[in-house]
């Protein structure tokens, strides 16, 4: 939809909200299966908000995106599990908080001790799940082997987790790390042993297998997989989740999720809504008819910037906090495609992008784009990286002559049609793909697209249906994608990095499509200075590493590769805009900019309702 079509709909929208809003509206409960409206865009329901529903419950609104009803299960390791509602129906040991400083707040665990190599939890007593089974020890052993055998990225590190105890797990590293218990300790526990035992058992002999010095890489990588495979045949209703969290799952229809409360929940006493309902997230039509006409309690998602200031007009009363998300829309080249193999292809692109006159058109309140490449955003970045060191590195800021100077040494010549053709002559059309439904990247991918067909490099647009963009990714079939880059994985570089080279390397073109995500693979790179750079055992040192002075070399080599091999270039860094459409009013609560907790959207209403910070108001 153009900004155009956008803001004629959202004026439309307005005059229809300002006339419902003089005509009583009944309150629908989102369990009698809300219908999805023509084409399959979700009609959100009547306003639901802090109001009683119709059953006299409190209920939070808000808005995320999740597969269709049909595609969802009760199995959290097989994909696509419940999505969105992860949070709110499984707790952590503890929950890690990394913005406004490094935290963890006690959830299933109540403290932890480091000594070494191995990192003890106390968990919390008379925690039960919420079929009535008690929670122990062997749930969190339970699903640390789930995890193993899904290749996560932990299990790179760790050697063994035990249960001494019913109440105390004991973690072992094979190294000791800074950042080791950011990565065990935020894990959401969902593999009660009562129902996931049968594959955590067939689990457990292979790590002792693999023994202190093995890898996943191993010869466990078979069996693994045969473990996986018969895990994921079992998949539960989504109303059948067994979960320690303050929701169970009430059902989901095409339009919504419904949530209720929990009466198992170990702090039930915070928890002051009755229900959580999540809107699905089809697009930004049915998305603005219900923020506009006060469906939603509190969301987080981006509009572009006319339409933003048309909703805080129909909404007066709305509150925004504009949290840095630490992540980067982004440009993906699939290096194994030509010609985005070509480095000097790859820099001409970039240089050839005006992204300050795309970022307005796209999200208000999006950050300036890290233009020297790093791999970090700027606002992270810095607290790294000396202005020194910065001042060495090349500026990737628009610069179309820069950009032809470039594509001239690669070979390639501006015709008289207007293109550039390759050293053979050819004319070559470059794509760039995006999904259909977020405005940063539908709007900013065709604004790209027609910026490089200007100047002479001749690109198609293919805007794609969600979950059919997600595949064409992971298949390595783009040659330019629109996606996100993370900032500050675990609130460190070497997350950014993880997130780059290796959670990103299918994307990336650098690994076979067909491997698990996260396999490592060999990437050695030569800059400029003739140093040779084995990339994943950089990252590796950095993990490592409690130095910081060494750290800071790490890291500089690391952000020297990423400037001169360009695997991607950021639009910006994003602000995520936490709206909260009636703060005391119909909702209590509301931190301000600074408060723990909120850095992560959606997932900081689960964290502020299970502290009890959230209520409807009296």
């Amino acid at each position: 939809m153009t900004r155009h079509k956008l803001s004629l709909f959202l004026a439309v929208i307005l005059v229809v909200a300002m006339v419902a809003a003089c005509a009583p509206v009944p309150v629908q409960e989102p369990a009698g299966g809300a219908v999805a409206a023509p084409g399959g865009a979700a009609a959100p329901a009547a306003p639901g908000a802090a109001a009683p529903s119709a059953g006299g419950k409190t209920r939070f609104v808000s808005s995320a995106n999740f597969e269709p009803p049909e595609a969802l299960h009760g199995n959290p390791f097989a994909p696509p599990g419940i999505g969105s509602g992860a949070r709110f129906v499984w707790d952590p040991l503890l929950d890690f908080v990394p913005v406004p400083e490094l935290t963890f707040h006690p959830m299933l665990g109540e403290s932890f001790t480091e000594d070494g190599v191995t990192l003890t939890v106390n968990l919390r007593k008379g925690v039960v799940w919420s079929d009535g089974e008690p929670f122990t020890s062997k749930d969190v052993v339970s699903t640390f082997m789930l995890e193993f055998v899904n290749n996560a990225t932990v299990w790179r590190y760790l050697t063994k987790v035990e249960a001494p105890d019913d109440f105390t797990v004991v973690f072992t590293w094979r190294e000791a790390s800074p950042i080791l218990k950011q990565m065990a300790l935020d894990v959401l526990i969902n593999a009660p042993y009562h129902l996931y035992g049968k594959w955590a058992d067939q689990a457990a002999p292979l790590i002792e297998k693999l023994g202190p010095g093995g890898t996943l890489d191993d010869a466990t990588t078979a069996e693994r997989q045969a473990i996986r495979e018969d895990l994921f045949t079992f998949k539960p209703a989504v109303t059948e989740i067994v979960g320690t969290g303050p929701y169970t799952m009430g059902g989901v229809t095409t339009s919504e999720m419904l949530l209720t409360k929990s009466p198992t929940f170990w702090a039930v006493e915070n928890v002051k809504f009755d229900e959580f309902v999540i809107m699905r997230y089809v697009g930004q039509e049915a998305y603005i008819t219900g923020a506009v006409s006060g469906v939603y309690d509190g969301e987080q998602h981006g509009m572009p910037p006319d339409v933003f200031e048309e909703l805080q007009k129909a909404q007066p009363d709305m509150a925004v906090m504009w949290s840095r998300a630490g992540s980067q829309p982004a440009i993906d080249f699939n290096l194994s495609r030509y010609p985005m193999d070509n480095v000097l292809i790859r820099k001409a692109i970039i240089l050839a992008l005006d992204r300050e006159t795309v970022l307005p058109i796209t999200e208000p309140g999006t950050f300036p784009p890290d233009y020297l490449v790093t791999g970090m955003v700027p606002s992270f970045r810095d607290r790294f990286m000396s202005p020194e060191f910065l001042a060495t590195l090349e500026d990737y800021s628009y610069n179309p002559d820069k950009a032809a100077e470039y594509l001239t040494e690669a070979g390639w010549t501006k015709e008289a049609d207007g293109f550039w053709h390759d050293e053979n002559g050819a004319l070559v059309e470059l794509e760039i793909a995006s999904m259909n439904s977020w405005p940063i990247f539908f709007m900013g991918g065709d604004a790209f697209a027609q910026q490089l067909t200007a100047f002479g490099l001749k690109t198609t647009f293919k805007p794609m249906e969600l979950s059919a963009y997600w595949q064409y990714l992971d298949n390595a079939e783009h040659m330019i994608a629109m996606d996100f880059r993370g900032g500050a994985d675990f609130a460190t570089p070497w997350g950014a990095y993880r997130n780059l080279y290796i959670s990103g390397n299918i994307r990336l073109g650098l690994l076979d499509p067909r491997a698990p995500a996260g396999t490592p693979y060999e990437l050695t790179y030569t800059l400029a200075s003739g140093e040779e750079v084995d990339v994943l055992a950089t990252i590796d040192e950095l993990f490592y590493t409690f130095d910081e002075a060494k750290q800071r070399e790490l890291i500089e080599i690391l952000a020297r590769v990423t400037n001169e091999f360009v695997p991607f270039v950021a639009m910006g860094e994003k602000a995520e805009p936490i709206k909260i459409y009636a703060p005391e009013t119909k909702i209590t609560g509301f931190p301000g900019v600074e408060a723990p907790f909120w850095y992560s959207g959606l997932n900081s209403y689960a964290r502020l309702i299970k502290v009890g910070q959230l209520a409807p108001a009296q």
